[in-house]
């Protein structure tokens, strides 16, 4: 049964219905299946084959619908208001039909993003774990390397671990090795943490991707990677410089903690 409103004609715009109702989409967004109608589709990847330790990402995508219910219309700081701008719709999801044989799921991932990238919309996706990221670039740039913002912890620019060399803590080098993201184009901002070797990361460096630790990030403040990053985008046309933010930008029952990229840090 549709509900018939009769006191406040303007909660016809499901964004400004009570946020404990209706059916939770990314931001409460209208859904469709019409790649047509939109410019940024909002998606979920709920996969996460790919980590090496804690299982659940792949639940991140509902979770994530229902909490984006408590964002409003208009950000504050700014005075943007995003849905206004563009057209904005939630695409469902990328779920994978085969998720046991990662290779074959990373495939699956990308022919669904080339099937998005190809009508023209701007993909905007929710994991899953960071392995999803290699698949997704798979799909985007297919015309040449890409330059790439990374909010993280960690690099993820190591090797083979266990037998794989797909795993979420590998998608940037196997990038770089397949021609996808321009490495002298990527900036990689909060990484921190102990490590087991003291050269974990020296791909990184070597291919001359600009390591932001966590520590220079405080010491210089926010202005200054994004003005690093702001630069990327100087000989290419948009959308040149995918961004990505995996579970490891902030600690697991945790708002904001000290050493780590909290709220005011994501959304300046």
């Amino acid at each position: 049964m549709v509900k018939k409103i009769e006191s406040y004609p303007e909660l016809a715009d499901p964004q400004l219905q009570p946020r404990y109702s209706g059916i939770p989409t990314f931001f409460r967004v209208p859904h469709t299946m019409r790649l047509d109608e939109i410019d940024i589709g909002l998606l979920g990847v709920p996969f996460d084959g790919g980590v090496t330790n804690r299982t659940g990402a792949r639940h991140g995508p509902r979770d994530i619908r229902n909490q984006s219910s408590l964002i409003r219309k208009i950000n504050q700081a700014t005075g943007v208001a995003p849905f206004d701008l563009v057209r904005v719709a939630d695409l469902g999801d990328a779920w994978i039909e085969r998720p046991f044989e990662l290779q074959g799921a990373l495939a699956e991932i990308t022919a669904f993003f080339a099937t998005v990238h190809a009508a023209g919309v701007r993909p905007l996706s929710v994991g899953g774990d960071h392995s999803i990221s290699l698949a997704i670039l798979r799909a985007i740039a297919k015309n040449g390397p890409l330059g790439m913002v990374q909010l993280d912890a960690h690099c993820d620019t190591g090797d083979d671990y266990l037998g794989s060399r797909f795993h979420h803590g590998a998608p940037f080098r196997r990038a770089v090795e397949e021609g996808l993201i321009d490495p002298k184009r990527t900036i990689q901002i909060g990484i921190r943490g102990s490590l087991n070797v003291a050269d974990m990361w020296q791909f990184s460096y070597d291919g001359g991707m600009r390591v932001v630790s966590i520590e220079k990030f405080y010491d210089k403040g926010w202005r200054w990677p994004a003005e690093e990053a702001l630069g990327f985008r100087v000989d290419r046309p948009p959308p040149a410089v995918p961004i990505t933010a995996p579970v490891g930008i902030r600690p697991p029952g945790s708002l904001s903690r000290p050493g780590h990229l909290g709220v005011p840090d994501h959304y300046p």
